[in-house]
């Protein structure tokens, strides 16, 4: 398995142009945030077309997104239940697709957040 972070992909087309970077089938998406009003129809279909599994982060985006995904209370959470669902030869995806108001202080605070989590896992 193998673990990317995309957390600079605050939209849903950034996060499309991610998915569509790795081969269907094998990719856990971690995503959710604030919705900035963009249409979801797009990323809805290379979702459902892309993804092994989708693990949402909590987000007034999050509510419109309309894929089966596990709901995740906060990014460590998202983190331990990509890891569970995830096997040998999968990717594990960070691409929000949405923008990091709520949970996070912002962008850097989200990424920073991710980055402390997966270090702990590897230490």
């Amino acid at each position: 398995m193998k673990i990317y972070n995309d957390n600079n992909a605050t939209t849903p087309d950034a996060t499309i142009a991610a998915l569509r970077s790795f081969d269907a089938g094998k990719i856990v998406l971690i995503c959710g945030g604030s919705d900035k009003g963009l249409d979801l129809n797009a990323l809805e279909q290379e979702i459902k077309k892309s993804c092994k599994a989708v693990i949402i982060l909590p987000g007034t985006g999050s509510d419109r997104l309309k894929v089966d995904a596990v709901k995740a209370q906060n990014l460590e959470e998202a983190v331990s239940k990509a890891m569970e669902v995830s096997a040998g030869g999968d990717i594990i995806l960070f691409s929000p697709a949405f923008a990091s108001f709520g949970s996070f202080k912002n962008e850097y605070d989200r990424n920073d957040q991710f980055l402390d989590i997966i270090g702990k896992i590897h230490d």
